[in-house]
């Protein structure tokens, strides 16, 4: 019976950067990054990750999130350096719109955008004749709108992300079970997680890492644990410039389109 150090169940983004991160630690302290494993019962990217548009921004009304993501942006920019793969990065920077207020403004946005600059992240406001000047032509733009520009958000093309999660997960020399759906666990008598129940075999195991999203009250349930997850569809667009205009037209990201939200 094989043993890994961790084992991280799900294929999706988070999993796979989890567990490509891992093994660089683990090989940066004398540890084998093959003890690393990635659990995906489909193939990588087939689940929640392959509805997802690819859009990463830093703009968020939570501060501590809005710290994260800018930690997660610069990531991606330097991915290169971190994992040794390339990435294509469109950096489209995102339009937000709202609604003005009676008295002209967005208080709320107008908090938002102090906050951010803590961080800092660059999130203002702009004039209608900004915004226009950022979009093209076939975008309608009303006075009764205003409009916050982030600039140094990007745009990546799933496809690619997960053509580079494979080489990732092949450069780190870690572990990948394709195919492999959990059916079960072992504890020993402190409760701790020792043993893994696959479809073909078992592994042990010495830590877990769940990145199952959504699928995980049904994956822990066999342990008796509630993960309270729910999934909900959020309503977003995402226009992006047509392939006809690529190199003539520059547009920033203005998202409205419909993804599943995943609350804990």
């Amino acid at each position: 019976m094989k043993k890994f150090h961790t084992a991280v169940i799900g294929g999706g983004c988070l999993g796979s950067a989890s567990a490509i991160s891992l093994a660089h630690s683990l090989k940066k302290i004398g540890g084998k990054p093959e003890s690393i494993c990635l659990i995906e019962k489909n193939v990588l990217g087939s689940g929640i990750s392959s509805r997802q548009s690819g859009l990463i921004r830093s703009a968020n009304a939570d501060e501590a999130s809005a710290h994260l993501a800018k930690i997660s942006t610069d990531m991606w920019l330097n991915i290169k350096k971190i994992w040794g793969i390339d990435l294509e990065v469109e950096r489209a920077g995102a339009l937000w719109i709202a609604k003005k207020g009676k008295n002209g403004s967005n208080q709320k946005w107008d908090a938002i955008s102090q906050n951010l600059k803590k961080i800092p992240i660059d999130f203002k406001k702009i004039t209608l004749d900004k915004a226009h000047l950022i979009c093209p032509h076939f975008i309608n733009l009303y006075e009764d709108e205003i409009f916050y520009h982030e600039p140094e958000a990007i745009q990546l093309d799933p496809t690619h992300v997960r053509q580079q999660l494979y080489q990732g997960i092949q450069n780190s020399n870690l572990t990948l079970f394709e195919g492999e759906e959990v059916v079960g666990f072992k504890k020993n008598k402190s409760e701790k997680i020792t043993e893994i129940i696959l479809t073909n075999h078992t592994i042990q195991v010495e830590h877990v890492i769940n990145a199952a999203g959504p699928w995980s009250p049904k994956l822990f349930e066999k342990l008796g644990v509630t993960i309270p997850i729910s999934v909900e569809p959020v309503f977003v667009a995402n226009w992006l410039s047509s392939l006809a205009s690529k190199g003539k037209t520059n547009m920033p990201i203005i998202a409205d389109y419909v993804l599943s939200l995943i609350h804990i």
